[in-house]
């Protein structure tokens, strides 16, 4: 009995599939799970340690009025800095142009008077970068954090010095128009001798208060 072609046909196409199931067995492999990377998360650290790693500390936030203090402390510091640079060059020269006056008048005898200008050149520069000095520090707002406890010592140094300075100039000036007073008069030596150890003393204070800035 001869089968229809159809039939014919359709047992071929059975028999091929069947034989390429059995001779492909990738094809009842069971299916793979994807592959996981390892965490690159640290594992905390044991209770019984105790302490932070400097990794897990978190960073302080700072906020817009915390950025804000700080820039403006930074560029009043920065001015403090340079005033102060300039007004210890003015102290300098008021103390040798002071010791050039004195030993003019006092030691040579010649009393000429060829120093009392320059004398006063310096001087007056010296009060008024002293006051702006002290004033921008007065306006520099402070800063009470543990970021600042390292830097306690060198800023206590620094007033340290600067408020013997400011001793120091307060005296000059009260003897330097006292002794301008007393001309003529047996006392005046005296005074401008202390007059000018006043001037050697806010020198040296001021270099105190330099020392922290500098090293």
């Amino acid at each position: 009995m001869t089968l229809p072609r159809s039939m014919l046909l359709a047992t071929l196409l059975l028999s091929g599939l069947a034989s390429r199931a059995k001779a492909d067995p990738a094809a009842e492999a069971t299916p793979t799970t994807p592959e996981t990377t390892p965490s690159t998360t640290p594992e905390p650290a044991d209770d019984w340690l105790e302490f932070d790693t400097p990794a897990q500390v978190p960073a302080p936030a700072l906020d817009g009025a915390r950025v804000e203090l700080l820039k403006t402390r930074r560029q009043l510091l920065d001015a403090h800095q340079l005033v102060g640079l300039g007004l210890i060059a003015a102290q300098a020269g008021s103390v040798v142009t002071g010791q050039l006056s004195y030993q003019d008048k006092f030691v040579s005898g010649d009393n000429s008077g060829r120093w009392t200008l320059s004398h006063k050149l310096f001087v007056y520069p010296t009060v008024a970068l002293g006051a702006a000095a002290g004033t921008l520090a007065f306006l520099t707002p402070a800063v009470t954090d543990e970021a600042m406890k390292g830097r306690s010592d060198s800023a206590w140094i620094h007033k340290i010095g600067e408020y013997t300075a400011l001793a120091g100039w307060v005296t000059q000036v009260g003897l330097g128009l006292y002794s301008s007073m007393r001309e003529g008069y047996g006392d005046q030596q005296a005074i401008a001798v202390a007059h000018l150890v006043a001037g050697y003393v806010s020198l040296a204070g001021m270099a105190v208060g330099l020392w922290p800035v500098l090293f």
